[in-house]
Order: C-alpha cells, then structure tokens, then sequence
C-alpha cells in the first residue's frame, strides 16, 4: 500500500469519526432534551404544624423515615428523579421541588400522598434562581472516598442535619437566588455486589484497600474461587488478621439501604461577584454537616466562569443528568440531604402549607360558569356551578384582599358572555368600572351604568314611585323605607313606636293617593306642610291613617307631639335629601330604570357607589333602594309561569350594608322569582344573627376565604371534618374552601383557587359609560331646575 493511499484512508477514517462523533452528540442533544421537556414539576407543601414538647423529644429518625421510604420506592424506577430545593429570584420562600417523568407523574403523586398524606402536591411553572443582570457561581459534588463509606446520615443524627442547608437558603435576598439540584435514579451498574465483596474482605481481615483491590463482579469473584481451591490444601495456614470492625459497620449501613446513581450540584446568583461569593460561602459550609469522620465526605468543584459555568447552568436549568457527575448514594444519604421539613424547623422562609387541599367531588358540573380550579394532587379540575344550583344563591365571606370581589367580577363577566341578565352593586366603585371594561361589544346595547356620584348627570331613583298592579307593592315599600332608616340611623332604639307609627303613616299618606307620584322629600312636607297633609287626608281611604293624623298624632304632648317628631324625623331625612349628588336622584318622581323590564330582558346593571364619593350613608341609602327595587321587580313576577321567568343574578359586594333585615325573606323567597344572588362581605360579625341563621339556612353554596379566629370556628363546623378553624385561617390570597350545590345536594367541602383576572380595558368602559349616559341620564342641571319648580 503506498503512503498517499495510507494517507487517504487515515484522514479519511478521522472525517467520518468527526462526522459520527458530531452525529452521536447532535442524537445525545436531542435526547436530553426530550427528557428534559418531558418533566413535570412538583411544588410540594406540608403543613407548619408546631411541635409539642413530646414530639420535639422523638428522635430525627422518626421524621425522616417515610422519606427515606419514599426515596426507596424508587428503586427499580428506570427514569430520572429530580429533588430541588430553591429559593428563586425574586422570592423569600424556600421551596422543595419535584420533577418526574409526564408519564409517571400520576405514579408519583399518589405515592407522595400514601406516605405524607397532609402534603400538597402542585403541578406549577418552572422557576429561575438566576438573576437577569446578575453573577451566577456553582459547584459540583463528589464522594471524596470510595462509594462504599457512608456519608453522615439521619441515623447516626441526633438533629438534623438538613437544618444547615436550610439555614444557608435564608440568608438569600429576595433579587437574589439559590437552588440545590439532587438528580437520582436506580443503580445500574451493580454497585451492591462491589458492596458485599468489600464487606466479604474486610470480615478476612484485609483493609479497605485490599478489599477495594479484589476482584469485583461475579465471573472474577468465580475464577478467584476456582484458583484457590487448587491451591496446595497442605500450606500453612497463615495467621488471621485483625477484623475493623468499625469499617465493617461502615459498609454494612451503606449496603442495608438501596443504591442509586446520583447527581449533586447547586447554583447561587446575586447582584455583584462578591454577594455571589458570599452565598456560595455559605451553601458550601451547609455541606459539612454531612460529614462522617470515620466514613466519608463530599467535596465540591466550584465553577465560576466560562464554558464550563455555562454548562453548570445549562445542566441545573434543563434538569440534564450527567455520567461524569455521579456519586453512589443509598436511600438514607439522599433522605438526609434533602427532604420535606417537618415541626423542628422553625424558619419563617420556608414555604409551608399554610391550608389542607381536599379532592372535588367526583359529580363536578361540566357547564355553568366556572367559579375556580380545584387543585389536588397535582390535578386540576374546573369548578363550575350549574343555573339551577344557583337559584339556591352563593355566599362568600373572608377578609379585605383575598379574593372575594375578584371572584365576583369573574362570574358576573361570565353572566354577561354567556348572554345572561344581571346586576353588580360595587361599593367602592373600582369593580363598577373594571366591570364595564371587559364586558363584550356585543352586549353594549343592554349595558346599564348607575353611578351616583357622576356630578353630570343623574337618574331617577324613587322609592315611591310603585306599580299599584301589585298591591303588595305599597306594603313592601313602607316596610323597606322604614327599614332602611332605621339601619342608617337605629331609629327603632332611639325613636321608639311612635317614630315608627308617624314615619309609616305618612308614607301611608303619599302612597293613597293613586293621582300623583311622591318622592321622600314629600314625606317632609307631610310634616311641615299641614295645608299639604290635610290634601293628603282628604283622599286616603284608610281610616287608621284618618284616626292617627286626625285624633292620635294632635292629642300627643311633650317629646312626641307632632311639632318635636316632625323636627326629628326631617332631621334624620334631610342629610341626604339636601346633598346635591343624592337629591337629583331621590327626587324626581319618575324612576328611570325599569326594573322589570330590566330582569325579564336581561339586561346588564352595574351599580357605582363609591364611598369615597358619596360617603358612607349616601352610598347604603342608593344601594338599599336599588335593592329594593329589584326584589319588589323580582316578586311581581307572580304574574308569569315560573318556567317562563329568566334567570336574573344580582351581585353584591358587601352586602351587609345595602341590605336591610328583608335579605332574608329574599334569600328564602327570591329563588322562586329566579333572582339568584351572589353576595360577599368580610367577616360574620357584620351580620345580625337572624341573617346569619337565613345565610345558612337557605344559601346553597358557600366559599370561605381566610377569615380571622373568631369566624374560622364558626365556618369550621361547616366545613368539618374536612377542614378545621387553622385550615380556615391561612388560606392564602385567592384560594378557598367551598361547600358547593351539585344537583340540588350540598357536597363534601374542597379547596379551589380564583381564576386569574382578566385586565379591563378602561377605554371601552368609558366609552359605555357615554352611551349609558345618552340612554338612561339626564343632566343634572335639568333636573335641578324641576325640582325648584316643584318645591
């Protein structure tokens, strides 16, 4: 063969070898990156559960068994483990993460819950521990002895000695990161045999060395055998050697818990280098507490720039297990570096499980507006209310910012898209205007927006304006206005009967005479007026209110004479009848909404009553007519067949103070008239007790958000056994516990999380205001000027 031949076929054999080395490594890159993408992570949460004194005296081994066991279960699993324990960017939790294979995520998760039963089991986004214009550093560790020397574990422990990564984790700022990465799977190299012959060696009293030294796997093991039997069975026995007993021990522990191939690495990012340096200090010193003097350590190759930084962090980010990077761990070792805390860590960083989840009902609605998402298990499941289990009404209560109108705003926008009518009285104003926002153009022609406090124009709102079609009509109107004054001034305590019997009577006066309409600034001319009240009385046709004005109220002295109740009571209605935002509206005789028309049309009324604006009395006086409009609108129903009235949902954001003690004829009777409500406010003490009782008595479906102590016992025995006071307590911002109506029945209690929110469009809500405006307000100047006239 001739040199250039020779020549050719050397550089010919090194082109194709860098092609296949290059085609080998291109397949071993998108391998790794299918097993990557085919993870799904796990956060994982157990509840903080303070120790008692008993507790605090069983031994570490106690706690960190059913890990160990966990870990174990894994044994013959052929795909990657991954254990994460993370403070990421941007965050001041401490968190423990799992990642397993999609198609063994099930698997997975109801292994985790067979041995920690109290844990949440998430199914969340990746995280990043790396800051954007930050300096990252990272190390990788190894065994610094043979893999036959145990590390320091829970058994040889009397604490834990986890507690120090723990500890190295809170010393993260929260524009800072760090991240511990444990990757295992089951040993396929069969580490165990190397293990007994070891063990084999060091009972003939060789050293580790030699018994390191000795021939390994089973063919070498029978060919040594096979030597020594034909060995002179007449040689001098030599003298036994002394047996470490110690070492013996060593080997033993490590081989009595099943192997695995492991690896370790962490990452740290912070702002500057040195910040960088000092939190790789810390982790680095974490890994001391795993040391066994007489068994082994870890050691760790620190990395802080270049190709192989960029790998380090490629490998943590992409979950990548690596061949060169392994250590030969047992179950024990792995348990003992990372597991799930338990009541002896008290460290306000780590992410606790502040409330138990619980599974949904197997029967959840498929239709119906979705109220949130049950998570269990790492599962997630619609919850979603059905039409008729909502005439049954929802109720919800729980403390200002944990999600109580986000949960409105979100079922009354679904209302709205599916083509449905309904009403949303906002007592802030805020929820009115996002509201309008994100309701459909489709639905701009149904768009109805009240808001008191637009110091343009104004509606008409008039209690006294009723439909005499309805006699019960004339009944419930006396009965609500004195209701709504007593609630905004407990006139019942301080007025006594006879505010009551003047304040009803007059109302009687104005509400006889079928020629005219009144508002409430005639019933102060009843009183000061007595050509006017005379008028009146010569056209009632009732003579019990002839024998008050006639006979009862002229004959009454001293405090109770007419001329001190008259003072008295037109004090009392005077604060809002004489302020220029609210007298516009009470005012003019013609109510401008059609209320009915409103509900069997199914249009969309949203209520703006800012407090800010109107103040406190102003804004319960609109919301309490409003409502009492609706509920007189919903009762004159009668007239129609209950199949054919449409369902109505009216909103209310704390309800409490818009609503007088009819609520509960309305939350018992409503149903019938299809006027479904959804109602929240923030703690059961705002309620009387004979609402409380109506609540839950007649209120089909109730959601818990965090409350305070004093309501978590209460709403505990609701949601018990399932879900106790300390469950009710730390909820956090926008999950739930929620007793919901399936199918006319009341089901086992569950958790849910909010949907997220939709961001309003404010442009499109201003846009609907105008178009409002154009169809159902007049300018207030108009009115103003009519109301002179009149007065």
């Amino acid at each position: 063969m001739s040199d250039s031949l020779f020549l050719i076929i050397i550089i010919g054999g090194i082109i194709l070898g860098t092609i296949l080395y290059f085609l080998l490594k291109k397949k071993n890159f998108k391998l790794e990156l299918k097993t990557s993408f085919n993870y799904r992570l796990f956060l994982v949460s157990v509840p903080r559960e303070f120790a008692s004194d008993d507790e605090k005296r069983k031994e570490i081994k106690d706690f960190l068994t059913p890990f160990e066991q966990l870990i174990d279960k894994f044994s013959h699993y052929n795909k990657n483990i991954v254990l994460e324990l993370v403070n990421p960017y941007n965050s001041d939790e401490i968190r423990f993460y799992f990642a397993v294979n999609r198609t063994d995520a099930d698997l997975f998760v109801k292994t985790v819950s067979s041995l920690f039963p109290s844990a949440q089991i998430e199914a969340v986004n990746d995280y990043t521990v790396f800051s954007p214009q930050g300096i990252a550093l990272g190390g990788i560790l190894k065994l610094k002895r043979s893999f036959v020397l145990p590390l320091k574990d829970f058994y040889d422990s009397k604490e834990d000695p986890g507690i120090t990564l723990i500890n190295a984790f809170s010393k993260t700022a929260v524009e800072e990161g760090m991240g511990l990465q444990i990757i295992f799977k089951a040993d396929k190299t069969k580490k165990d045999k190397i293990l007994n012959s070891v063990k084999k060696g060091l009972l003939e009293g060789k050293s580790l060395d030699e018994a390191l030294a000795a021939p390994k796997t089973i063919i070498q093991d029978s060919f040594k055998k096979q030597l020594q039997k034909e060995e002179d069975k007449n040689k001098e026995k030599e003298k036994p050697k002394i047996v470490d007993e110690i070492m013996v021990k060593l080997v033993e522990n490590k081989a009595q818990h099943p192997l695995f191939e492991v690896n370790i690495r962490f990452v740290v990012s912070a702002k500057t280098q040195t910040r960088a340096e000092e939190l790789f200090s810390h982790l680095k010193e974490a890994f001391n507490a795993f040391y066994n003097p007489v068994g082994n350590d870890l050691e760790i190759t620190k990395i802080t720039r270049g190709p192989k930084l960029k790998q380090l962090v490629y490998d943590f980010s992409f979950r990548h297990f690596r061949g060169n990077q392994i250590l030969n761990l047992n179950s024990a070792e792995i348990a003992t570096i990372f597991h799930l805390p338990y009541p002896h860590i008290d460290n306000p960083r780590i992410k606790w499980l502040k409330a138990r989840s619980a599974p949904p009902p197997l029967n959840l609605p498929q239709e119906g507006i979705i109220l949130g998402t049950s998570i269990f298990e790492g599962n997630e499941k619609q919850v979603k209310i059905r039409d008729e289990d909502r005439r049954r009404h929802v109720y919800t209560v729980g403390q200002t910012g944990t999600g109580k109108t986000t949960l409105l705003k979100s079922c009354f926008i679904q209302d709205i898209e599916q083509g449905k009518g309904g009403a949303f009285i906002d007592p802030h104003g805020d929820a009115a205007l996002e509201i309008l926002g994100l309701i459909p153009e489709s639905r701009q022609n149904d768009v109805i927006y009240f808001n008191p406090g637009d110091t343009q124009y104004a509606m008409g709102l008039n209690m006294l304006d009723w439909d005499n079609r309805y006699t019960f009509q004339k009944t419930f109107v006396i009965n609500e206005l004195l209701e709504i004054v007593d609630k905004l001034y407990d006139l019942k305590l301080t007025g006594g009967p006879l505010f009551e019997q003047y304040f009803r009577y007059s109302l009687h006066l104005l509400l006889d005479d079928k020629e005219n309409i009144y508002t409430l600034s005639d019933v102060v001319r009843v009183f000061q007026d007595e050509e006017f009240r005379n008028g009146l009385l010569s056209r009632t046709p009732d003579p019990m209110v002839k024998a008050f004005w006639e006979k009862q109220a002229v004959q009454l002295k001293g405090e109770w004479a007419l001329p001190q109740m008259s003072a008295y009571i037109v004090s009392k209605l005077t604060p809002f009848l004489a302020n220029d935002l609210v007298r516009p509206i009470v005012n003019q005789k013609k109510t401008t909404l059609d209320f009915r028309k409103i509900m069997d049309e199914g249009k969309i009324l949203v209520v703006n009553l800012a407090k800010g604006i109107l103040g406190d009395v102003n804004s319960y006086l609109m919301g309490m007519l409003l409502v009492a409009k609706l509920t007189m609108a919903a009762f004159s129903r009668q007239d129609i067949a209950e199949d054919q009235r449409k369902d109505f949902y009216l909103y209310i954001d704390e309800f409490q103070n818009v609503t007088t003690d009819s609520i509960a004829t309305i939350f018992s009777e409503a149903r019938k008239y299809r006027l479904n409500l959804f109602v929240g406010h923030q703690y059961l003490g705002q309620l009387k007790e004979e609402i409380l009782k109506a609540v839950f008595g007649n209120v089909g479906t109730i959601i818990s958000f965090r409350v305070g102590n004093e309501d978590a016992d209460i709403l505990s025995k609701y949601f018990a056994p399932v879900f106790s006071a300390a469950d009710v307590i730390n909820l956090d911002n926008f999950n739930a516990y929620i007793k919901l109506l399936i199918n006319g029945q009341v089901a086992r209690p569950f958790n849910m999380r909010l949907l997220k929110p939709i961001k309003s469009n404010l442009d499109w809500a201003h846009q609907l205001e105008k178009l409002s405006h154009q169809k159902y307000s007049r300018l207030r100047t108009e009115i103003e000027e009519e109301i002179r006239k009149y007065y």
